[in-house]
């Protein structure tokens, strides 16, 4: 029940047909509204709150303050409205009775991203690919991946662990020695696993021994450049004792 809308409606010495009259209602109509039977649309609240020049949240009792301090009776909201044009009220009407028939006990569930897209760039288990710095495509991997960038595979220095062809993701991290990294070398991007020796040299390791004419070294007094790009997502290798 409109507690507030009956007080006002006495405020002001008028009977039910009286009132529901200065707005076009007939009595059994606005008694509907008064009784709470029936719900009035915001064009009702708004034409009354500017008939008696008290804010709608008095009307619908969400505040005991009939006249309310900032528009003189009226809440912005109310002021927005009164501006519409009669489409713009019946759009806003409209959203109104959707949200009010809405279960507001159901939460509003937000459905998460499944997939992000990473860059994929070619490399080689082998002699490697030279890199400009624009050859990459794009590669789905699930939204939680904590992957940065994924790799492809050419040759076959890195069998058994990986393949021709395969696609492998990585983390932008300094690898450990015996982890499998992404290092460009002179321009050419290198699959290998890592060993790092005690006077500063990097040592760059094919697993597939037969295939060790591939390892790449680079020595501490080396003018090669070198950047590491990451590490792989995999197991960890003891390091391959190449020295021998």
């Amino acid at each position: 029940m409109f507690e507030n809308l009956k007080k006002l409606r006495k405020k002001a010495k008028l009977s039910q047909t009286d009132f529901g009259a200065l707005f076009g209602l007939a009595k059994s109509t606005y008694q509907n509204y008064e009784s709470g039977e029936r719900e009035p649309d915001s064009s009702f609240w708004v034409a009354v709150a500017d008939q008696f020049k008290v804010s709608t949240d008095f009307l619908l009792g969400l505040t005991d303050d009939m006249h309310g301090t900032k528009y003189g009776g009226r809440s912005e909201l109310d002021e927005k409205y009164a501006a519409l044009d009669e489409h713009g009220r019946r759009l806003v009407d409209a959203i109104i009775e959707i949200e009010a028939s809405r279960d507001r006990t159901k939460p509003i569930i937000e459905e998460a991203p499944k997939t992000k897209i990473i860059p994929l760039f070619p490399a080689a288990a082998g002699p490697g690919d030279q890199q400009d710095g624009n050859a990459f495509e794009s590669h789905e991997v699930p939204f939680m991946s904590k992957a940065d960038f994924a790799i492809r595979i050419s040759g076959d220095s890195m069998e058994p662990e990986l393949h021709h062809g395969d696609i492998v993701l990585c983390k932008k991290r300094q690898p450990m020695d015996g982890e499998i990294a992404a290092v460009m070398v002179n321009g050419f991007l290198y699959v290998k696993q890592v060993e790092r020796d005690k006077y500063g040299g990097l040592h760059l390791l094919s697993i597939n021994r037969e295939r060790k004419n591939l390892d790449v070294h680079i020595y501490a007094e080396s003018t090669d450049t070198v950047k590491i790009y990451g590490t792989l997502f995999h197991r960890f290798m003891p390091p391959i004792k190449w020295r021998e």
